[in-house]
């Protein structure tokens, strides 16, 4: 993906996504160090800090959202395969894809 398409997606995500979201962080000794954000059921956001991913810190995210909400969904660019393989790993299903409107293939996941 494009730097500039990266970059207006991290606009959208301070400037749209997480006003209209309900956001909890996880934190280490007082440091925030990932945080999830849900718009209802859909994750708008997942985001570990490169320090501390694969530590179980973002299952951690995904578990505690599930368990408030029963249901969760995501969308992840087809490209993405770290991100894909890490919803599929934790019981998310491929439920049908498109293209965004960047161009870029999007899966759309779902857990229930």
């Amino acid at each position: 993906m494009s730097k500039e398409f990266l970059e207006k997606e991290i606009e959208n995500l301070k400037y749209n996504y997480i006003h209209q979201s309900e956001t909890w962080v996880y934190t280490l000794n007082g440091r925030p160090v990932g945080f999830i954000s849900l718009l209802g059921h859909e994750i708008g956001g997942l985001f570990v800090s490169p320090g501390f991913q694969s530590q179980g810190i973002g299952t951690q995210l995904v578990d505690f959202a599930y368990k408030n909400r029963k249901k969760l969904t995501v969308n992840v660019f087809e490209r993405n395969t770290k991100a894909e393989d890490f919803y599929k790993k934790r019981g998310f299903d491929f439920i049908s894809g498109h293209k965004h409107s960047s161009g870029y293939h999007l899966l759309h996941l779902v857990k229930t």
